[in-house]
């Protein structure tokens, strides 16, 4: 047998030039870049992995079609050539033992050819991304996907990792088709190209690199599980209602209340000082900014539904202790008694009286709780200034006017005490 193979190796060149010229072809293209081969050409930019990837690769795809066809045309000579020898055009034999030991040798050859191809376009993938990921600081990553928040309020990858897997398995599968490039012949060896242990273990190699690169990404989304974990979901939260026995309530979930507004204010920061992107060994890039975007969009929600909540009690608070300020002061007004011996009238001053001594402690909480609120407010700045300033200036009015009503309280009860007398 080799000595067949060595007589027709000799005599044949005309077969031999076509199988040496797709040789030199598939060695050159299994050089070049098969996952960035016109990266540097058409300028280097990062490509969203969805449809910008889909259209690149389906350029990429057509070039290296053309290119294989080329391969392919190469593949056919050496077929038209098997064809014209069995056509006894060069007198041979193809029903001979010596000329299928040939036929071995020449489709071996092919399929030895087409694995060294696949094997070194799988090594040279392998190696881009490592080379990439060493030039991370300098580099522009080839692809980039986003880490976003779900409607459920848990972290989503856009488009999916799986997405991710799929583009991958792709690019192997286009190397592992090269195969499908030379025509095969009759005698092919019984094992395919792809089903060698050398590229086998050169895509698990690949896969272990990919899968490195997915564990990065997923270490980069647990930073940022804790505010997921707190602001993941955008509901209001659920306030008392406010009414004139807020204050009072309110003096319950104050402490609350200040806990919530100085969460989302720390929230806020720390995700401002998260990275909006993470290159991912060099190759492929994760944008962070929609779901950062959207946990500071629900901490501003609640901060600002917590700083509404308060605005409004302490507006409520503040007109209702001005309202009985007011509403006392009239009752105990000194026309309201002195005309005669009105027992009607009398009644209602005795029951002014009595009402100012009940909602004494009510008064006082009150201003305990709305001083260091209104405090609070103002620390936040959320406020318009003014506004703030308008309430500072009402609260500060109500102990001098509780003291006057006091004082107004003591002079009624001698005057009516003399009045009854009367």
């Amino acid at each position: 047998c080799e000595k067949a193979v060595q007589r027709y190796t000799k005599t044949l060149r005309v077969l031999e030039r076509p199988i040496e010229k797709a040789a030199k072809m598939l060695q050159n293209f299994s050089t070049s870049d098969p996952l960035f081969p016109f990266y540097s050409r058409h300028g280097a930019q990062t490509l969203r992995l969805g449809e910008e990837w889909t259209t690149y690769y389906a350029f990429i795809t057509k070039e290296r079609l053309a290119f294989l066809r080329t391969v392919h045309t190469n593949a056919q000579l050496t077929a038209g050539e098997v064809n014209s020898l069995r056509e006894e055009k060069h007198h041979v034999d193809t029903t001979s033992d010596e000329w299928l030991c040939y036929m071995y040798h020449v489709a071996e050859r092919i399929s030895s050819l087409v694995e060294d191809t696949m094997l070194n376009a799988l090594n040279r993938f392998e190696d881009q991304l490592d080379e990439l990921w060493l030039k991370a600081n300098g580099g522009i990553p080839f692809l980039s996907f986003v880490l976003q928040l779900s409607k459920g309020g848990s972290p989503m990858y856009s488009p999916s990792i799986e997405t991710l897997q799929s583009a991958i398995t792709r690019i192997i599968n286009d190397i592992l088709s090269y195969a499908d490039a030379v025509v095969r012949f009759d005698q092919a060896p019984p094992h395919p190209p792809q089903d060698s242990p050398s590229i086998a273990r050169c895509i698990q190699s690949i896969w272990a690199t990919i899968n490195h690169t997915l564990k990065t990404a997923t270490d980069c989304e647990e930073l940022f599980q804790p505010f997921v974990k707190r602001f993941g979901t955008h509901g209001t939260p659920t306030y008392p209602p406010i009414d004139h026995t807020t204050a009072l309530i309110f003096k319950d979930i104050h402490k609350d209340l200040e806990r919530v507004i100085l969460e989302c204010e720390a929230a806020g920061v720390a995700l401002r000082r998260l990275p909006a992107s993470v290159n991912l060994r060099g190759w492929l890039l994760l944008d962070t900014k929609p779901l950062r975007s959207s946990l500071a969009a629900n901490a501003g929600l609640e901060y600002r539904s917590a700083i509404e909540y308060i605005h409004k009690v302490v507006e409520t608070s503040l007109a209702e202790v001005e309202a009985h300020l007011e509403t006392t002061t009239q009752h105990l007004a000194p026309d309201s008694y002195k005309e005669g011996p009105d027992t009607g009238s009398l009644l209602t001053v005795l029951g002014t009286i009595r009402e100012v001594k009940d909602r004494d402690e009510w008064l006082h909480d009150t201003l305990n709780i709305l001083q260091p609120t209104l405090k609070l407010l103002k620390s936040q700045q959320a406020l318009p200034a003014q506004v703030i300033a308008d309430l500072e200036t009402r609260l500060s009015a109500v102990p001098t006017a509780w003291k006057t009503l006091m004082r107004r309280v003591s002079t009624v009860k001698h005057e009516v005490s003399a009045a009854q007398d009367r």
